[in-house]
This record gives structure tokens, sequence and C-alpha cells, in this order.
């Protein structure tokens, strides 16, 4: 399938975190889910966070880039990489006084297309639901995690406490008035079971 609202090559900047992402193609894969970044001065991710079930690859294109992986921290420089496995916390930010620009490849690819696309729409189109990291607030969170269950995780607490907590304020969240600007793709299970309620 095709992402909706964007073309390839469109571009979403987030200016409470100087952050650009850029969707190269927006043909979902199987295998791999593709963005670049651009990462203006001082700008970085600082909120640790972990993937349970994707291996991430980050390839620094331009500029350098300081990595945080478990307890080890590098720095990337143009045309080098570093693969970081599924459930290890990580955090990244730029590493020098000019702009750096990377490639973040997902593998699985899953739907990370489209809940990057969310999260970059919702930040643009709501700053008041995010913090002044960037990062969104709990509610939207909350919503986004029961949609998009499995992605960006934070290590502050153990993920089955996460889980429990999104589930149980979701539904607060919509009654506070929070959406999501990208819905997760619809599956076959889904599918299959709205036709068996529609007879």
């Amino acid at each position: 399938m095709t992402l909706p609202v964007i073309a390839d090559g469109d571009c979403i900047s987030n200016t409470i975190i100087g952050e650009t992402i850029i969707f190269p193609h927006t043909r979902e894969s199987v295998s791999v889910a593709e963005v670049e970044i651009v990462l203006a001065r001082g700008a970085s991710r600082k909120a640790r966070r972990a993937e349970p079930n994707a291996l991430i690859e980050i390839e620094v294109t331009e500029g350098a880039l300081s990595v945080v992986v478990g307890r080890s921290g590098r720095t990337l420089l143009a045309g080098e990489r570093i693969a970081i496995p599924p459930r290890a916390a990580y955090a990244y930010g730029n590493g020098h006084d000019d702009e750096t620009r990377l490639k973040l490849r997902y593998r699985p690819a899953r739907q990370y297309l489209r809940f990057l696309l969310n999260r970059a729409l919702g930040a643009a189109a709501h700053p008041e639901w995010h913090d002044a990291r960037g990062e969104p607030r709990l509610l939207l969170r909350a919503l986004t995690h029961q949609a998009y269950p499995g992605y960006f995780y934070t290590t502050q607490a153990p993920i089955f406490l996460q889980k429990a907590l999104f589930a149980a304020l979701a539904p607060l969240a919509r009654l506070k008035g929070y959406s999501l600007a990208v819905p997760p793709r619809p599956t076959p299970s889904s599918h299959a079971m709205s036709g068996f309620f529609r007879r």
C-alpha cells in the first residue's frame, strides 16, 4: 500500500526539536522501512527508547551523529553506520556544530512509515500535545500505542507496564480530544471481523 497525505520525497519539519523527516518512498514495503532525517545544530533525541520488534540501522550521510546504545556511546561520521538490535535502549543527537543528515532503516518494515508519518504530522498540527523536548504527552502516547502496538517504548519502565498503562489511558485520550493524524493500515483480520459484524 501507499502512504496517505504525502508524496515521494516530501518532508515534515519539527521546529521544537530541530528535526526534519523526509519520506523518500511512500510505497510500503514488507522488508524495510526507510526515512531520512536532518538534524539542526543542537538537535537530539535524548529520551532513550527501545524497539522490541525491529532491527534499526542508522547510516550517517553528512555531518556527525552522537549515538548511545545501551551503556556505550560513540560518534558516527559521514559514511559510517550502526545496527541497533531489538530491545536495545538507544538515543542519538547531532554530534557537531552544523547540520547532520542520516538514514534510518527499520527491519522488518511493519508499519513504521505510517507510525513515523503519524508522529511527524501530529507534532506539526498539535505542538500543544507535545512537551518541550518534542515528545508526545502521555495521553497521546497512550492513544498512539493502542493503534500501533509494539513501537517506540521508553526505557523508564518495563514494556509490559507501559502496555497496561496505555490500554487504560487510551479511552481517556479520546474523551480529551486527542486523535491520530494517520491511522494504521487495516490488517486482514480486521477486515474479516468487520465483514462478520456487517452480516
